[in-house]
C-alpha cells in the first residue's frame, strides 16, 4: 500500500501519460464550466456533476489519496460534528447543521477525490494550461455581458451568467454583476503570479491586458485585488534575495507593467474609464477593514467570540448584528465568523490545509525552487486566502475548488520535490 502511495504521489508532479476516457472528458468539462464560468448559475447540476465525478475516481480509477490529506479531512469533520452539536444545544437551526455537513465535510471530500485524481490522471502543467484556456472563457464571458445587456439581448442567457444582470456605467468606471468574478480571483492571481506558463510573449501580453481590463472594469475590489496579489507574488519568487534579473524574467516584470498600461490607456481613451477610480475604493476598503458593512459587524464577532471565551459558540450561532435576514448566522468575513463558532482551536485546525500546503510550498521553494505551474498554484491559493475574508466563497461548493486545488497538489505531490517538465 505504501509503494501504491509513493507511486501515486510521484506521477502527480511528473508529466504523465494521460490515460483518460470520453466519460472522464465530459465529467470535467461539464464539471469546470458549471464551477468556474457559470458558478451559482446551476448549483444542483454542478453538485450532481461533482458527485458523479468523485465517484468515477473512487470507483473506476481507485486513486488513492495521501495520508496527511486525509487526516487534515477528518479533523475538519470531527471539529465541525463537535461544534453542530454545540450550536444546536444553543438554538440554532437544524438547517444551519445540515448546511455545515454539506459546505464543512462533505463537498471538501467530494472535491478532494475529484482533484487528486485530476492531478493524477492529467498531470499539474495540463491542468494549468486548462485553467489558462478557461481564464479565456471568462474573459470572453464578460465582454459578451457587456455587449448585451445595454441592448436587451439574450436576457435568459445573462440571467445564467449573473442571477440579476446589472451593469452600471457611472464615475468614470464600471461595475457589474456576474458570478464568474469569483472564479477570476483565482485564474487572475495565477496568471499574474506566473505568467510565464504561457510561452508565446505575444499571448502572454494579450492575456495580461485583457485580464487587467476585465478586473478594473469588473467593480469587483476582491479581482482588482487578485492582480496585485499576483503581481507581487511574481516579482518576490522570481527576483527573490539575489536581485538578478534574467531575460525572461525582465520580459515577464514589463509585461505586467505595460500591461495595465496599455489597458488603462486603453479604457481611458475609448470610454473614459479611470482605471484609478477602481484601485482608490480598493485602498479604502483595506484600510477600512473591509468597507462599509463588514466594519460594522467585525467588532461584532471578534466580541462574541470573547464571549465564549475564545472555546466557541457553535454553528449556526451568531451575533446581534445581522446581514442575512434568511440566514442570520452567515458573515462575510469569514476568518472572524470562524473564530466566533468554533473558537481558537477550532480555526487552527479549520486553517491545516492552508498551512501545510504554503509552508510545503515554502519548504520546495526553499530546496529546488518552485516552477512556474507551482507559482501559478500558489498565486491562485494566496490571493483566494485573502479574498475569503471578504468574500465566503470558501463556504461555497461552486468555489471550493480554487481552496482545493493548490492544497491538494502542495500537500499531496509537491513534497516529491520533482520538477514538471
Amino acid at each position: 500500500m505504501h509503494e501504491v502511495s509513493r507511486d501515486f504521489i510521484s506521477e502527480c508532479s511528473r508529466r504523465p501519460q494521460v490515460r483518460t476516457n470520453p466519460i472522464e472528458l465530459c465529467l470535467w468539462l461539464g464539471l469546470s464550466t458549471l464551477t468556474v464560468i457559470l458558478p451559482n448559475a446551476l448549483k444542483e447540476i454542478a453538485v450532481m456533476f461533482l458527485l458523479l465525478t468523485a465517484a468515477y475516481y473512487v470507483f473506476w480509477k481507485r486513486y488513492p489519496i495521501n495520508f496527511r490529506l486525509l487526516a487534515i479531512w477528518l479533523a475538519i469533520a470531527g471539529t465541525s460534528l463537535l461544534y453542530i452539536l454545540v450550536g444546536m444545544a444553543r438554538g440554532a437551526p437544524l438547517e444551519a447543521g445540515s448546511q455545515v455537513l454539506i459546505i464543512y465535510i462533505l463537498s471538501p471530500l467530494l472535491w478532494i477525490i475529484s482533484l487528486n485524481g485530476a492531478l493524477a490522471t492529467f498531470g499539474l502543467a495540463r491542468i494549468v494550461v486548462f485553467l489558462l484556456f478557461l481564464t479565456s472563457v471568462a474573459i470572453a464571458s464578460q465582454a459578451f455581458y457587456y455587449w448585451a445587456f445595454p441592448s436587451g439581448r439574450f436576457s435568459a442567457i445573462l440571467t445564467y451568467m449573473a442571477g440579476v444582470p446589472n451593469l452600471d456605467f457611472s464615475n468614470n468606471q464600471v461595475a457589474a454583476v456576474m458570478f464568474v468574478f469569483g472564479s477570476m480571483t483565482f485564474l487572475y492571481a495565477g496568471l499574474f503570479a506566473s505568467p510565464d506558463v504561457l510561452k508565446l510573449k505575444s499571448v502572454r501580453l494579450v492575456l495580461i491586458v485583457a485580464s487587467f481590463v476585465s478586473a478594473v472594469t469588473s467593480g469587483r475590489s476582491a479581482v482588482i485585488l487578485a492582480v496585485g496579489i499576483g503581481a507581487f507574488i511574481y516579482f518576490v519568487s522570481s527576483i527573490g534575495l539575489s536581485f538578478r534579473v534574467s531575460r525572461s524574467l525582465f520580459f515577464g516584470i514589463v509585461a505586467i507593467i505595460l500591461g495595465p498600461m496599455v489597458g488603462g490607456y486603453f479604457l481611458s481613451e475609448l470610454y473614459g474609464i479611470d482605471i484609478f477610480v477602481s484601485v482608490n475604493e480598493l485602498i479604502e476598503k483595506i484600510t477600512s477593514g473591509g468597507g462599509a458593512g463588514r466594519q460594522d459587524y467585525l467588532p461584532s464577532l471578534i466580541s462574541g467570540a470573547a464571549d465564549y471565551y475564545f472555546f466557541g459558540a457553535g454553528h449556526g450561532i451568531g451575533v446581534e448584528f445581522t446581514v442575512s435576514e434568511k440566514y442570520p448566522w452567515r458573515y462575510e468575513v469569514v476568518g472572524a465568523a470562524t473564530l466566533l463558532r468554533v473558537g481558537l482551536a477550532g480555526t487552527i485546525i479549520y486553517c491545516l490545509p492552508f498551512i501545510f500546503a504554503l509552508w510545503a510550498a515554502v519548504q520546495k521553494a526553499r530546496r529546488r525552487g518552485l516552477d512556474k505551474y507551482e507559482k501559478y498554484m500558489l498565486g491562485g491559493l494566496i490571493s483566494s486566502l485573502f479574498v475569503m475574508n471578504t468574500n465566503p466563497y470558501v463556504k461555497a461548493v461552486v468555489f471550493q475548488w480554487m481552496f482545493v486545488l493548490p492544497c491538494t497538489y502542495f500537500i499531496n505531490c509537491a513534497k516529491t520535490g520533482q520538477k514538471i517538465p
